[in-house]
């Protein structure tokens, strides 16, 4: 199973140290879920988003979409190489990511400085719920 990493300072697939570094978060109005690019999934193409720990004990999120979902993901990243996109949650860019590799499986994780709470509200709007 490939798993890759999106790691704080967000990387999809393998990892790399330094992509390019964002200013406050950028909001779309309208905009819901998880999106990479220009790509939307939507409620139906996740299949589970849940809090865990990485090895080193930080608070991340694994994310599992479904199979038409990840054959798009694997298709963006395939076709992005070498390119930056970003990753927004309800419109919310939480980094601009640097594709080191295809994403195949369908699963990453989103990972960073966050709180066990920050991780849980983040797995908790990538499902499409809202906070409280």
């Amino acid at each position: 199973m490939n798993r890759a990493v999106v790691a704080a300072a967000l990387v999809l697939g393998a990892c790399a140290t330094s992509p390019a570094p964002i200013s406050p978060p950028a909001i779309s109005s309208g905009s819901t879920g998880l999106r990479f690019g220009d790509v939307s999934f939507g409620k139906a193409d996740i299949v589970s988003a849940e809090m865990g720990f990485s090895p080193n004990g930080m608070p991340l999120v694994n994310v599992t979409l479904s199979p038409d979902a990840k054959s798009r993901l694997y298709d963006l990243t395939r076709a992005n190489v070498g390119n930056q996109l970003p990753l927004l949650v309800d419109g919310i860019v939480l980094s601009n990511p640097k594709v080191m590799e295809p994403i195949e499986g369908g699963q990453f994780q989103v990972s960073g400085n966050f709180s066990v709470a920050e991780a849980q509200a983040i797995a908790a709007r990538i499902l499409g719920k809202k906070r409280k």
